[in-house]
């Protein structure tokens, strides 16, 4: 497990700094699952693994104007508490009172980049609902949980508040310092850092320590100079809005870059999709074929009873059993469709999508019966379909 080292800085990085244009970062920490969460006690850190997200976390343009997305895999909350192993958190000019720092390791689709989110963390006494950073350092022996990151880092910026309260409105975002790492390996590593603390309440931050050393990572740090300011990150109010369900015409007027991991996501489970849906109706064609005729008979037989009633009374027979079957699966499969489509229930995916198979199973046993039925051959033993 790869972790970044915060970059020493005698001067601090300078948030002033005129912001490079060609730079610009989305942040998209909606709520995710965590798993794995542990209190470090030898390194003094909380340590934890992102479940894989169905969209991307971070969508990140350098310099060259190329533009990849990444997904958070780890993330680790470390403190700034003093001891002989204890590296510096990130010294940011105008950040006060921090008390620790959040880590997000992200990686993109290829899994040969990484990405080090990194937010600064401020203890305050001041009356505030603990968010999800907190629910993490509280931890109360749980190994897994949701959290909303977004909330986090969009409503408890330090700087906006004179005296943290509920009632203040979210305000507007900060801007993100940029710096290059390379790994011992060779590799390069990007670590972005949030100019301004988040404010949080749990005093547990105070118990850790930041031992993301050189020694432990293979990462080597880089001088102050060679860093970026982007200006505020992509996160408006749009992320607190409910989820909608986006038809064709919204689609369409959509300005998604077609080497957009977005669409490369829709595009494959698309394909997965109809590839499932395929294998799914050849089954249930074997298995019409296979089952329903001696399922069929064995009905058939049992509702003639003697082999002695004439071919008039038997036929009769049949066609009410027909009836009967036919009217006892066309009526769950047209139920399920209605209240797939029009009741308000749960699951109404689902509903619709039993409604569906069980009207295509009896539509390709109804084919298979009938044609063996007028195929010539005897398919019902005494029963002649000529008469």
């Amino acid at each position: 497990m790869s972790t970044p080292t915060p970059a020493p800085s005698t001067t601090g990085f300078d948030p002033t700094k005129t912001p490079d244009p060609s730079q610009s970062i989305t942040v998209n920490y909606l709520p995710m699952g965590i798993s794995n969460i542990l209190n470090d006690k030898t390194n003094n850190w909380i340590v934890a693994d992102c479940e894989p997200s169905s969209s991307s976390n971070v969508t990140y343009t350098n310099t060259s104007g190329i533009t990849e997305e990444y997904r958070a895999r780890s993330l680790w909350i470390v403190g700034s508490g003093m001891s002989p192993n204890t590296t510096p958190v990130h010294n940011v000019q105008g950040a006060t009172n921090v008390n620790g720092e959040l880590v997000i390791m992200n990686v993109n689709s290829n899994g040969d980049k990484i990405m080090y989110l990194c937010y600064l963390l401020s203890l305050t006494s001041a009356t505030l609902t603990p968010g999800s950073i907190d629910a993490i350092l509280n931890g109360n022996g749980s190994t897994m949980m949701t959290v909303d990151l977004n909330s986090d880092i969009s409503a408890r910026g330090a700087p906006f508040y004179t005296a943290p309260t509920e009632t203040v409105p979210h305000p507007p975002e900060s801007d993100y310092i940029v710096y290059t790492s390379v790994s011992s390996t060779g590799q390069i590593c990007t670590v972005i850092v949030y100019s301004q603390p988040l404010y949080i309440t749990s005093v547990n931050i105070m118990a850790l320590q930041n031992n993301l050393t050189p020694n432990n990572f293979a990462l080597t740090a880089v001088p102050a100079s060679n860093y970026a300011v982007i200006g505020p990150a992509t996160m408006g109010e749009w992320m607190e809005c409910d989820n909608v369900s986006v038809g064709a015409p919204e689609v369409a007027s959509l300005n998604i870059p077609l080497a957009s991991g977005i669409i490369q996501d829709a595009s494959a489970f698309t394909s997965f999709r109809t590839i499932v849906l395929f294998i799914v109706f050849l089954f249930l064609c074997i298995f019409a074929y296979l089952i329903v005729p001696g399922t069929y008979l064995a009905l058939v037989y049992r509702v003639l009873g003697r082999d002695y009633l004439d071919q008039e009374t038997k036929l009769r027979r049949i066609f009410r059993m027909d009836a009967i079957i036919s009217f006892v699966f066309i009526s769950v499969s047209v139920i399920l469709v209605c209240v797939g489509l029009f009741a308000d229930v749960k699951n109404t995916g689902s509903i619709l999508l039993s409604g569906f198979c069980i009207g295509m199973i009896y539509l390709i046993g109804y084919i298979i019966i009938q044609s063996k039925k007028v195929s010539g051959q005897k398919f019902i033993q005494g029963v002649n379909y000529d008469h």
